[in-house]
């Protein structure tokens, strides 16, 4: 028989999975769960005295290292954790804001410390919604991963229920679908490789009909190739 584990660890296995090491929280309650998730998978965790300052300091972080981390925190210190999330968002800093929410099933019921965090954190991040089956949050977590790194960076936040961060679901719920492999995968980029150019560099610069502007290009694509291999 399969073991199973809670959602709460789900999600950090997800996260460790992508190469994330820290997360800012404030711990208790909704958080605790996914915290021991981060414990088992050796994320270090930071505690902080208040959630916006847990949110400032992933906003920190990961502009220091260029490296996504996390902010996790309840659903009334989503409240407190906007002001860091509009501050990524102005800086482009792309931080995985988490937010362990009121129940799923009592949802829009006025339940304990309901809050519709997920259309308050729409206008201020690039994707926002709410894990609403368990078996699929490795498929968020990689969906909101892609989105805070490719392109134009940003902050990201995913929900996720009391009722799904307590349940318990197979440790490996997800791993048969594609994509079979969650790693994180390099970021896209606008520019082109200059690798995969250098064969079409090669035929422009030594054709015999080659503009003087189009020998300066090429002669610019080297260097700036010379120059990234150097470090």
């Amino acid at each position: 028989m399969e073991k199973k584990i809670r959602g709460g660890a789900l999600i950090a296995r997800a996260l460790k999975d992508k190469g994330i090491n820290k997360v800012f929280t404030l711990s208790g309650g909704f958080c605790n769960p996914a915290i021991e998730g981060f414990m088992e998978c050796q994320i270090d965790v930071v505690n902080c005295p208040h959630e916006q300052i847990a949110g400032h300091l992933a906003d920190g972080h990961t502009r220091i290292t260029r490296k996504p981390s996390v902010c996790l925190v309840g659903p009334e210190g989503f409240a407190n954790a906007v002001p860091s999330m509009m501050e990524a968002w102005g800086e482009r800093t792309p931080i995985i804001y988490i937010t362990g929410s009121s129940s799923l099933k009592r949802q829009g019921s006025g339940g304990f410390k309901e809050i519709d965090d997920v259309s308050i954190a729409a206008p201020l991040t690039k994707y926002s919604a709410s894990i609403t089956d368990g078996t699929r949050i490795r498929e968020f977590v990689d969906k909101a991963y892609r989105i805070a790194t490719n392109g134009y960076p940003g902050a990201v936040h995913l929900s996720l229920p009391v009722d799904i961060m307590f349940s318990s679901f197979e440790e490996n719920v997800g791993l048969e679908e594609r994509p079979f492999s969650h790693k994180a995968k390099p970021v896209a980029k606008a520019w082109p490789d200059p690798n995969a150019l250098s064969k079409i560099l090669e035929l422009a610069c030594n054709a015999k009909k080659t503009c003087h502007n189009w020998r300066t290009w090429c002669l610019v694509v080297k260097l700036r190739k010379k120059f990234r291999d150097c470090g």
